[in-house]
């Protein structure tokens, strides 16, 4: 990389209002191919995705990196596509490595057929697929003398290590001017890293460990004269490990948890879109000792979201991160739906991301008791197959029994109530796109709190009977709401137009599974078949039984 400072007449900075487009990736790319390979005289190395199938991932704004020896500064690297058909061409070229952005059409051929290297008068030892992801997006440009940025924050760069590579998109925008200047300037006075082009290009520059620690701890500026910057990305080794974006930067520091970060709510942004198995990293420097980080839960009074979700931190000069897996269906719900505050004592946070991470799935909790038996319901088109449990829908009514009929492929959807009969645990049930999902074939008197808690009125307000799943002492059913009732998020409750309570007068609803003869009917384990073995629903055999589902002779029952 050269040192070579290109301004040797420095106008009056003008302050401008920064939004950045300057590319930071890792060097340590996916590898396409390594060896030796003497090109010579137009002696083409060829790359099918066939033989090479790393270039099958190729998309538009990755990066070919070409890696050459032997070229004396007089190499010329060429890139074809597998139809002959050069979209790339480089001359005296020095030995080292040499970038290749690739354009849409330029990453389809690429990725369909592959990549031919070829030119004259260097070794090919290596070429390389960097990926591209963005990070910030902005501009920074001057038509008349130089153009000069707010402060970056040091955040931006703390993934940077030695070895790793900068670059800087450029754009000429005053094709009549010689001094088409850009740089990196540290601290308002040094530049850093220094280029002039009139071409529209990416400017590439290998870093050491001691710009990388500048980048990470100094005042960084970028100035321009006659060029417009305009975007900041960052590329990682493999495009199927992870995407890390930026949901907020700057510098807040907590001084002794009297300040934080506000993620919360409107302010979320991209949280809402947060997956199980996603990582949020934080950025942070320390500002003495006793330092500690803590991720709070703003529907759970500030309560840190887990043990995991605080640590106490070393006091060090250096930049550190934090970072804490999402790693269950209730966590991630609180993530989406009211976002995070991050909290802490002596530290100064630069950077919040959201690292997804490859597999990433969305998630609901569904819970369920020792009885077996819940009511459930989500906004969103959910699958219980893999957890073993099977949804009902109410789909008649009659007096003092309300029928419950299975879903044939055990999905639920969005914004319906349902009963739950399935093994006592809690469970991460997974999101499913709406065309997987049943809608009940017929009525459905099961309505839904959904994902939020909902406020029941007493049934004669409502114009409705309404009732509510519960257990009073060994008996589980529907039980007439006679009074105002705040039901829990993703619960569900019987609605009717008549009352629907038997004549008796009794207070429970009976419950009847319309894919067994089993209703909710209190058994006794003496009244059992003593001959007929007796199962849980994980299929072990039990000699005696207690409260729960069973399965004996082929049918579920319920023992209270």
């Amino acid at each position: 990389m050269s040192k070579t400072i290109f301004f040797n007449r420095i106008k009056k900075a003008v302050l401008v209002n920064l939004l950045l487009l300057a590319v930071v990736f890792s060097a340590r790319a996916e590898v396409v191919f390594s060896g030796e390979h003497a090109v010579g005289s137009w002696n083409a190395q060829q790359l099918p995705v066939g033989d090479y199938p790393v270039l099958a991932k190729a998309s538009a704004g990755d990066v070919i990196a070409v890696t050459i020896s032997d070229a004396g500064g007089s190499g010329r690297v060429t890139l074809q596509d597998v139809s002959w058909s050069g979209f790339a061409d480089e001359y005296d070229c020095a030995d080292g490595r040499h970038y290749f952005v690739l354009t849409e059409a330029q990453a389809q051929t690429v990725a369909g057929g592959g990549l031919i290297v070829t030119g004259e008068n260097y070794t090919l030892t290596q070429v390389e697929l960097l990926y591209k992801k963005a990070l910030w997006e902005g501009s920074v440009d001057d038509n008349s003398g130089w153009g000069q940025s707010d402060a970056l924050s040091n955040g931006l760069f703390a993934g940077l290590s030695a070895g790793d590579v900068l670059g800087i998109d450029v754009t000429a925008i005053n094709d009549g001017e010689s001094w088409h200047q850009v740089a990196i300037r540290v601290d308002y006075a040094d530049n850093m890293i220094s280029a002039s082009t009139s071409e529209a290009k990416t400017l590439f520059y290998e870093l050491t460990a001691d710009q990388v620690t500048t980048l990470q701890t100094k005042t960084i500026n970028i100035i321009a004269q006659y060029l417009k910057v305009s975007a900041l990305y960052t590329y990682a080794e493999d495009k199927d490990t992870e995407e890390a974006e930026v949901i907020w930067t700057g510098s807040q520091d907590t001084g002794d948890w009297s300040a934080y970060v506000d993620l919360s709510y409107d302010n979320r942004g991209s949280l809402s879109q947060t997956f199980k198995t996603d990582v949020l990293r934080i950025t942070f420097t320390t500002t003495g000792d006793g330092a500690q980080i803590q991720l709070s839960n703003p529907a759970n009074g500030w309560a840190k979201f887990s043990e995991e979700a605080f640590a106490n931190v070393e006091n060090s000069a250096e930049t550190q991160t934090f970072e804490y897996t999402v790693a269950n269906a209730s966590v991630l719900e609180d993530i989406q739906l009211t976002g995070i505050i991050v909290q802490g004592k002596n530290i100064n946070v630069t950077k919040v991301e959201l690292v997804k991470k490859e597999g990433r799935y969305d998630a609901v909790p569904a819970t369920i008791g020792e009885d077996g038996i819940a009511t459930f319901s989500s906004s969103k088109h959910l699958s219980f197959a893999e957890a073993g449990i099977t949804p009902y829908y109410a789909s008649e009514i009659n007096d003092g029994i309300v029928t419950l009929t299975p879903v044939d492929n055990k999905t639920t959807w969005g914004y319906l109530g349902y009963v739950l009969r399935g093994a006592e645990g809690s469970y991460d049930i997974p999101v499913i796109e709406e065309s997987e999902a049943a809608y009940p074939s017929g009525t459905n008197y099961l309505k839904a709190t959904s994902d939020y808690a909902a406020d029941l009125p007493r049934s004669e307000e409502a114009g409705k009977y309404l009732y509510i799943f519960a257990k009073k002492g060994s008996n589980i059913g529907f039980y007439h709401l006679g009074d105002t009732y705040k039901l829990a998020a993703h619960r569900a409750y019987l609605c009717t137009d008549s009352d629907i309570r038997t004549a008796g007068g009794a207070s429970r609803i009976t419950l009847r599974f319309g894919d067994d003869e089993t209703t909710s009917v209190r058994l006794d384990t003496n009244a059992l078949n003593c001959s007929a073995s007796l199962y849980t629903l994980s299929g072990q055999r039990v000699k005696s039984a207690t409260k729960g589902i069973y399965i004996s002779e082929g049918k579920k029952i319920i023992i209270k």
